[in-house]
């Protein structure tokens, strides 16, 4: 091809000399004046401020295991430059790995609370991102700057904004998600094996940001195919139905050939390899007996009106009559492959997430489908420039939406978790003003119609000026509206979400906010420092006994692995039960010589419970906590005292219970002081029988009772004081204090 040439593509129209597509690119580029890209620098930064006000109010994690899990990779990825994180020691097979490699300098370079407050800002910015992306996509689908910045704006203005509060691979999969599908319209609309192989990692990025993104891979080759095979079929001049079908098909490959053997070559090795796991957490969502689990379509319903709801309704509206009309019709191929795109992506993707929520999560999850607003809202945007039929198409779409508002309630319920789906609190404010109107007028009626009465109202007000030619004023009143309806959303729902977050904070952490000094481990050990958690009941705090069930045990656990870099490892006692679902590995004692037995290596320090009543390490106490402490174990390790025949909650057994003292080699015979703290149920009268060597108590005990015994430990050896008695079940062991004395 000679300089003097353009490219012509396929089926593209001419203009003069030269192709419409050169033509259009070139009025884009020299449309974007200064303004265009000073007002969506200015976009990034409002929705950053917008996002970061409330991401940074948050003090504490709410999502377990979730944000642990990315905290503790982003560590990995940092320390080790490994693409596999490790986790306890262990590699774990999730692929969502941008989103900690990410946050990997941040923890790397700071101590966890600064780590944790840089992280929050930089997800404000990443959801605030999006709105470029949206622009461009926007702006090629449309070639015009005015419809790109009315559909990057409400994209960036949103009450999604409020997932930035807590440190989830959402704030990166969203821009990821618009570059994905930008990079795939361009690719799709203008062929070429550079746009493919920029398609290529646009997905790969997308599939490593959330595992739910690999139905791209499935879906922009159909997308591609039905394209192609459609545009033939439309023009097909008298030239036979199968003959198209295959001209088509054989266009589809020819054109896009890098993007197919990828994709083949992906499906293959998904098909052959052992197992299954590559879609993560998701692979629920493609398996199991039921391909539909029970109360699948009313779910569907609901999760897609929760969306609709968050864009003020009138975006899909717009956007069904954008998919109508373009398919029906369209000679523009970048608006056909933007309708293919919103076609195929949006209910597969909700079919996809309802799937996984019924059977995962349980409840409605915006978090895990708010990835088709933009989508919405961009073939909304373009809508405005080129729409033809507008009361044809938007009427239909209506009598459509209408169908599917009236298939949900909208009446406020608590049965779903605000940070997952933080829009549904807009139900609450709705249903008040709802009844307001019903007062004052004097007709009942239910929520979801007067919601579609607002969408038919919108709909109609739009018709009417798309008719009219005011699709200048349809466009800002579109951008702008959409806009402000986000922004109020998320005011009127942030609040609300941070003292949901904040309450699960002070009930699980038993602080707010919790992050300040949480990390009191990582800073009593050298940089670099291992420690292991051995996780039990907290039965007591600062000496008061604690109600089982009064403060969650696993939220302590949680906390103190959370906030510090030196808990690796965590060894389960004699069968503990572990708050987590990550890896563990088991301990256990042999009863004769005081060895504590570890399945994986010793760590260096070790975490137990300052109200552990099952066993304490020999070691140095490096330092307290509030309800831990932290140890510098004798290697290879053994205990210091050991409660036989009580569970970690201090329940005793009727048979009797057995306190093992050990002697410590190295410091001889030695006095031994012991201080039982004992809870008793009310009505108790049998005394407790102590018994030991060179001892021998009868002793009551009411409500509470500190029992203090002592004992003569030689080295190297044993010692066993004995519990017994027939009130001995109706007894709790709250706390046990053993100190080593003077010799003997």
């Amino acid at each position: 091809m000679s300089a003097g040439e353009t490219e012509v593509l396929p089926g593209a129209p001419r203009v003069g000399t030269r192709s419409a597509t050169t033509v259009d690119r070139a009025r884009v580029v020299a449309g974007t004046s200064w303004m265009a890209p000073l007002a969506l620098a200015l976009l990034v930064i409002v929705g950053t401020v917008l996002a970061g006000r409330w991401a940074l109010s948050v003090h504490q994690w709410r999502v377990m295991t979730d944000e642990m899990t990315y905290l503790k990779a982003a560590q990995s990825f940092w320390e080790t430059l490994s693409p596999i994180p490790r986790v306890r020691g262990v590699p774990v097979h999730n692929y969502s790995v941008l989103y900690p490699g990410l946050l990997a300098p941040l923890v790397g370079l700071f101590d966890v609370p600064t780590a944790f407050r840089l992280a929050h800002g930089l997800g404000a910015l990443l959801m605030a991102t999006a709105a470029v992306p949206a622009y461009l996509l926007a702006a090629f689908v449309s070639r015009s700057r005015a419809v790109a910045l009315a559909a990057a704006a409400p994209v960036v203005l949103t009450p999604w904004l409020l997932f930035a509060m807590s440190l989830l691979t959402e704030v990166a999969a969203y821009p990821v998600f618009v570059w994905a599908v930008y990079a795939s319209v361009v690719a799709v609309s203008e062929p070429s094996r550079k746009r493919d192989a920029m398609l290529l990692g646009a997905l790969t990025l997308a599939f490593l940001t959330r595992t739910q993104f690999i139905v791209l891979f499935a879906l922009i080759p159909l997308i591609i195919l039905l394209l192609e095979i459609g545009s033939r079929l439309r023009d097909r001049r008298g030239a036979g139905r199968m003959r198209c079908v295959r001209a088509g098909a054989r266009a589809a490959v020819t054109e896009h050939s890098l993007l197919w053997v990828v994709v083949l070559v992906g499906a293959l090795v998904a098909l052959l390899a052992p197992g299954q796991g590559l879609l993560g957490s998701y692979q629920s969502a493609v398996g199991g007996a039921a391909v539909f689990p029970p109360n699948f379509v009313q779910s569907l319903f609901d999760h897609l009106n929760t969306m609709l709801l968050g864009l003020a309704v009138l975006p899909w509206v717009m956007a069904l009559a954008y998919v109508g009309e373009t398919l029906g019709g369209s000679a523009d191929r970048r608006e056909r492959v933007l309708a293919l795109h919103v076609l195929l992506i949006v209910p597969v993707l909700l079919v996809m997430v309802t799937n996984f929520d019924l059977r995962i999560a349980g409840s409605v999850n915006e978090r895990y489908l708010f990835y088709i607003a933009p989508l919405l809202v961009i073939a909304a945007a373009c809508y405005c420039k080129s729409a033809r039929r507008p009361a044809l198409a938007i009427g239909a779409a209506t009598v459509a939406t209408t169908l599917v508002l009236s298939r949900t309630t909208f009446i406020p319920t608590r049965d779903f978790a605000l940070f997952g789906s933080p829009t549904r609190l807009s139900w609450v404010a709705l249903d008040f003003r709802f009844g307001q109107v019903q007062d004052l007028i004097g007709i009942s009626f239910a929520n979801s119609v007067a919601v579609a009465g607002g969408a038919a109202i919108g709909a109609l007000i739009l018709v009417w000026l798309l008719r009219t030619g005011r699709r200048a004023v349809a466009l800002a009143g579109f951008g702008i509206g959409l806009a402000v309806w986000g922004v109020a959303l998320m005011t009127y729902c942030a609040p609300k979400v941070r003292t949901d977050h904040d309450g699960y904070s002070l009930v699980t952490f038993g602080a707010v906010p919790p992050s300040k000094g949480s990390d009191w481990i990582d800073r009593a050990l050298p940089p670099g420092a291992i420690a292991a958690m051995a996780p039990s009941e907290i039965n007591s705090r600062a000496g008061a006994v604690l109600p089982l069930g009064t403060v969650t045990a696993q939220g302590v656990w949680w906390h103190a692995e959370f906030w510090n870099k030196a808990v690796r490892r965590a060894y389960l006692y004699e069968g503990a039960v572990d708050y987590s679902a990550l890896v563990s590995d088991p301990m256990r004692l042999d009863p004769r010589t005081g060895r504590l037995l570890v399945g994986g290596s010793e760590a260096p320090y070790l975490v137990v419970a300052k109200s552990e009543v099952r066993m304490a390490p020999e070691g140095v106490l490096v330092k307290g906590g509030r309800d831990l402490n932290l140890y510098k174990p004798r290697h290879p390790y053994r205990a210091a005292w050991a409660m036989r025949d009580a569970s970690e909650r201090g329940e005793l057994s009727a048979a009797g219970a057995r306190l093992v003292l050990y002697g410590n080699q190295a410091s001889g015979r030695r006095m031994t002081t012991v201080a039982l703290s004992l809870t008793a149920r009310e009505g108790l009268r049998q005394p407790l029988e102590v018994s030991g060597p060179g001892l021998r108590r009868r002793v009551s005990v009411g409500k509470r009772r500190l029992l203090s015994l002592q004992a003569c430990v030689p080295a190297g050896r044993s010692r066993t004081i004995r519990l017994e008695g027939k009130g001995l079940p109706k007894l709790r062991l709250v706390n046990v204090l053993v100190r080593r004395g003077a010799p003997c």
